[in-house]
């Protein structure tokens, strides 16, 4: 028992026990060791913790309330026994054993806790996570100019083919339209550095939004694409045009717009002012009849597509059922002439009749004839190819189960891969964490590898003493079996000659007193069987009574009596002062 002692005070020590190391079993535990052993292990058991003290109160009622309520845990658990305040307050090794043994039973496993402490660990970081999120979402952000250099923003020219109210071009609308739309790249065709597409088609719309200055008066007139050359040309003037000039254009384009919304300051400039303004809504006016009309020739031009799908899908549909139709009736002309046919050759025939019908006969007995060979010749050819044909099957159909089958076995071999694999990661996982607990683990201990040991060769004693058990319980039944078989015997023995020499007494002295001896014998033999089994159930009875003996004595007797005395010399002198406390109160 001395293994199991130190086994179980390991584990005590794992829940957390204060256990000194001159503790080696469990014959030197007190009752305050007993009772701080017993709410840890509780404590891990049951969730949520019972809250119970791990140190005896000063009390003795509190004592006894104490051990009551531990005892009910214990038994809620599944303790079987008998248990209450006693166990805990007055034990005995054996009672400790055994209830040690069931509450170390009842611990939560090694995999159990590994899940906890993953669990643990997940809400730990998910709450770092969140306040680091809430701290920076917190903090004003403020552009780090040091860690990211400045990157200019750098745009090319670009035209997309529109015209801006007032702008105007060296060249008829109708010359600028056409060229748009034959000539004019695409707007990504017309960078050279592909990356400055974003920030070439800001920087157009900002253009737009500024506005475009017209050509000046005097210009010669170009073509399309001389227009387009020449915006070119004005564009790369300005090559990598950045946000400052952008900036620049907007500032003094409003300070254009506001110069013009200033009052005029004399009639000349009123005047001159008048005349522009009236050339711009001229312009705009001319603009926005052009666009109306080029809108209605438009629409007119939609409307016209639009009836001519129409008209185009009622004739694909006249058409389909003509060519129907057309099918129809150039089967019934072939239908015709194949009947045509017959009846001018019928007709043909008609002159000559009988010679017609008797070589038609003769050609129908030699068709019926050749007919009836070809059958012969193909029922000869058939039936091994029907038979070729079923072998065929047949290895198809086995070939396909046999893939099936394969198939299946290839499915469960991979989920049973990816499993074994899942396992084997988990696994790999469990033993870095216990390889990580056990470095951390002091080196002085005991390694699971003697405790393993040790039950093992504690094991093997058991098996052993099993073993000899099991042999004696054998050896005893054998004995019992032949006992019975002589007794049998003895009684069949003593039958026969008891008849033999009763019948011999009636006639003869000597007959009748070796049957009274008989008589007597059998019962002496009787009495002393009766006696050495007697004596074998009193043996039992002494042995019996020494193990009571024995086991009382495990259960210091003596020791819990003397304690129980000084718990009721407490429990008086408290009963007394509360006594006292009453009639002074």
């Amino acid at each position: 028992m001395e293994e199991v002692d130190k086994i179980i005070i390991h584990s005590l020590k794992d829940v957390g026990c204060d256990i000194d190391e001159e503790v080696k079993s469990l014959q030197q535990f007190t009752t305050e060791m007993v009772v701080e052993a017993a709410v840890k292990c509780l404590d891990v058991i049951v969730t949520p913790k019972l809250g119970l003290p791990t140190s005896l109160p000063q009390s003795m009622s509190a004592r006894f309330r104490l051990g009551t309520t531990i005892a009910e845990a214990c038994l809620e658990l599944g303790y079987n026994g008998e248990m209450g305040y006693q166990t805990f307050l007055y034990p005995s090794e054996a009672e400790l054993r055994k209830i040690f043994v069931f509450l170390i039973e009842k611990l939560p496993k090694e995999s159990d806790k590994g899940s906890s402490q993953d669990d643990d660990g997940v809400l730990t970081l998910r709450q770092k996570i969140g306040e680091s999120l809430k701290s920076s979402l917190a903090r004003p952000w403020v552009r780090s100019r040091s860690a990211v250099g400045f990157i200019p923003f750098l745009a090319e020219p670009l035209e997309t083919g529109i015209s801006l109210p007032g702008q105007k071009r060296d060249c008829t609308p109708q010359e600028w339209r056409d060229y748009c739309v034959n000539e004019l790249p695409f707007v990504h065709d017309q960078l050279h550095v592909a990356e400055l597409l974003v920030p070439s088609l800001l920087a157009e719309n900002v253009g737009g939004v500024v506005g475009v200055a017209p050509n000046p008066a005097g210009t010669p007139t170009l073509t399309a694409s001389a227009c387009w050359s020449q915006a070119s040309a004005n564009h790369r003037a300005a090559d990598k045009m950045s946000w400052l000039a952008v900036r620049e254009k907007l500032v003094h384009s409003n300070e254009n717009l506001r110069i013009k919304s200033e009052p005029p300051k004399s009639d000349q400039t009123q005047k001159t002012a008048d005349d522009n303004n009236a050339d711009v809504e001229s312009d705009a006016k001319s603009e926005e009849q052009r666009m109306e009309e080029e809108r209605i020739a438009i629409e007119q031009l939609r409307e016209k597509i639009d009836e001519l799908k129409t008209l185009s899908k009622t004739l694909n549909v006249k058409l389909v059922n003509v060519e129907k139709e057309t099918e129809k009736e150039a089967e019934v002309a072939r239908a015709r002439k194949r009947e045509t046919e017959i009846r001018q050759k019928t007709v043909d025939l008609l002159p000559n009749s009988d010679a017609n019908l008797a070589k038609l006969e003769g050609l129908l007995q030699a068709a019926v004839q050749r007919m009836l060979s070809l059958a012969e010749k193909w029922e000869q050819h058939r039936a091994p190819l029907i038979e070729n044909y079923r072998e065929a099957r047949k290895r198809i159909a086995n070939r396909n189960t046999e893939s099936v089958r394969q198939q299946e076995t290839t499915r469960e071999m991979r989920e049973k891969l990816r499993e074994l694999s899942d396992q084997l990661r988990t696994k790999e996982t469990f033993q870095t964490r216990l390889q990580e607990d056990i470095e951390k683990l002091p080196k002085d201990i005991v390694t699971r590898p003697a405790y393993t040991r040790r039950i093992m060769e504690i094991i093997g004693n058991i098996r052993k003493q099993k073993e000899d058990i099991d042999k004696i319980v054998r050896d005893t039944k054998q004995l019992q079996k032949d006992i019975n078989n002589e007794s049998g015997k003895l009684e069949r023995s003593f039958t026969v000659a008891d008849d033999l020499i009763f019948r011999d007494a009636k006639r003869d002295e000597t007959s009748k007193n070796a049957y009274i001896m008989l008589a007597k014998l059998h019962s002496e033999f009787g009495e002393l069987v009766a006696m050495v089994e007697e004596n074998g159930a009193i043996v039992r009875e002494i042995r019996d009574l020494e193990e009571q003996i024995e086991t009382e004595m495990d259960k210091n007797v003596a020791a819990n009596l003397k304690r129980i005395t000084a718990d009721l010399q407490q429990m008086r002198q408290e009963s007394a002062s509360l006594a006292s406390q009453n009639k002074k109160s």
